[in-house]
């Protein structure tokens, strides 16, 4: 490696390791951002493959969540992940324009279909998996789109009382050690898709406000 980067510089290089002091505790911190950073994520995605017998890993994660205030201001976000980590540039938010009632299902279809039959499919790079915030109902309704555009993406639900995964090949829920890295991944992209949908919703109902 010295001799590599002395032909790079084009001049005799020197590799020193600080054994103490500053020095060496500022590259202990390079070392543990590096590894919280390109290890962490890694765990967590192959240990969600393993526990959905994924035949890919899923690199890229989309997660979907509702909102509404009293069956009014109806919206959704959706949260990407890369490799375990939050991608916050790829995160979408959506105000729904045809499911206008206390609608779950329709406003999940309506999602569904916007980012994966819309302007957005040439925008973003379809996932390796879909999460979508909820239970059977809110599963089905979203792979009924997924199944009408015909695209193929391995798609789960995650329900809030028990944080159960629904799957569409499983009648009964999967019920995951609460401390399986793969479960954590899923409860963080969906606490952070409803954070992202809540500050969304917010936003419009204080523009109402104003309005008045």
């Amino acid at each position: 490696f010295k001799l590599y980067l002395s032909k790079i510089a084009r001049r005799p290089v020197s590799i020193i390791v600080p054994q103490k002091g500053n020095k060496k505790e500022l590259l202990d911190l390079v070392g543990y951002n590096i590894t919280t950073t390109f290890f962490t994520g890694s765990e967590h995605i192959t240990a969600l493959q393993k526990i959905l017998h994924l035949e890919k890993l899923p690199r890229n994660i989309e997660c979907f969540d509702i909102s509404h205030f009293t069956g009014t201001n109806i919206v959704a976000s959706m949260a990407r992940f890369n490799n375990g980590l939050p991608e916050k540039k790829s995160y979408r938010k959506f105000k729904m324009r045809f499911a206008v009632t206390n609608d779950d299902y329709a406003a999940m279809r309506e999602v569904i279909k916007r980012r994966y039959a819309g302007s957005l499919k040439y925008q973003l790079k379809n996932p390796d998996l879909i999460i979508v915030d909820g239970g059977k109902g809110q599963l089905h309704a979203a792979y009924a789109v997924l199944k009408e555009i015909k695209l193929s993406i391995p798609i789960i639900a995650l329900a809030k009382r028990e944080e159960e995964i629904y799957t569409l090949t499983d009648d009964n829920p999967l019920h995951i050690d609460q401390k399986n890295k793969g479960l954590q991944l899923v409860q963080s992209m969906r606490d952070e898709a409803h954070r992202f949908a809540i500050n969304y919703q917010r936003l419009l109902r204080r523009k109402e406000f104003r309005s008045t």
